[in-house]
């Protein structure tokens, strides 16, 4: 997605998906289901911020600048980074939950409504840090082991 007036503050190309056709652990293994890439961008915004907010300093000090004044030019330099890190990191709340609901919904389809406590235990917490990956696995293992029998 290139850059233009109305995503002015993603810098990267969106992560590229494999097509509907594929299978869903394909689409697990390639990343689809990864977290959002916003996030690592808003990141990468902090840490400009923080450099930015270090050199003023040191600028300001040298030059012999007030305290206010330097917190007046940390504040015009830092302005842009700001609302983008705050834009980016809606973005990526946005994309977590449309991830997550497509991971949600690919899971019903390729194993039916009877594991969707699973899902949730792992939204919970409860299975410990279980990727998307092993995720698959655990339904794939509880699927094969009931044969379509509903877990109460």
């Amino acid at each position: 997605m290139a850059r233009t007036t109305y995503n002015w503050w993603r810098r990267n190309e969106k992560r590229k998906r494999l097509d509907k056709k594929s299978s869903l652990i394909d689409k697990i293994k390639h990343g689809d289901f990864e977290y959002s890439q916003y996030y690592d961008e808003a990141q990468e915004e902090l840490q400009t911020i923080e450099r930015i907010k270090e050199e003023q300093t040191e600028r300001g000090k040298r030059l012999g600048l007030r305290g206010v004044t330097i917190d007046e030019n940390i504040r015009k330099e830092t302005d842009q980074y700001h609302r983008r890190y705050t834009r980016l990191m809606n973005d990526h709340n946005e994309e977590e939950d449309r991830l997550l609901n497509e991971l949600k919904i690919s899971l019903k389809q390729e194993f039916g409504n009877h594991w969707e406590y699973l899902y949730k235990k792992w939204i919970d917490g409860k299975l410990g840090d279980l990727s998307v990956e092993e995720l698959y696995y655990e339904y794939q293992k509880l699927s094969n082991g009931n044969n379509g029998r509903t877990k109460r």
